[in-house]
């Protein structure tokens, strides 16, 4: 099973919505689309903010369960069509 975490982001870049990650101190990566240097930051930080350009955010920590890893998030339309994606892909697997 995909992290949720992983499986949010994949889901943000394929509707071409830029990433950005704060550690609590300052920003790791800003406005980005490419999927490998955001999950690098996010697991060198444990512990992340995860900002969906225009749709809000996520607290993300990579060491919890699969399912657990995003802690909170905004909540609307975006992400209530995440949540329903993953907890699909979940069904099917």
């Amino acid at each position: 099973m995909t992290p949720a975490y992983i499986h949010l982001i994949r889901y943000a870049i394929n509707k071409r919505l830029s990433l950005s990650v704060h550690d609590g101190n300052s920003w790791l990566i800003r406005d980005w689309l490419d999927e490998a240097p955001i999950l690098e930051a996010m697991q060198l930080a444990r512990e992340t903010v995860l900002i969906i350009k225009r749709r809000g955010s996520a607290l993300v920590n990579v060491l919890l369960a699969d399912e657990k890893t995003v802690v909170e998030h905004t909540d609307n339309k975006f992400f209530a069509g995440w949540l329903a994606a993953y907890k699909r892909e979940k069904e099917e697997q």
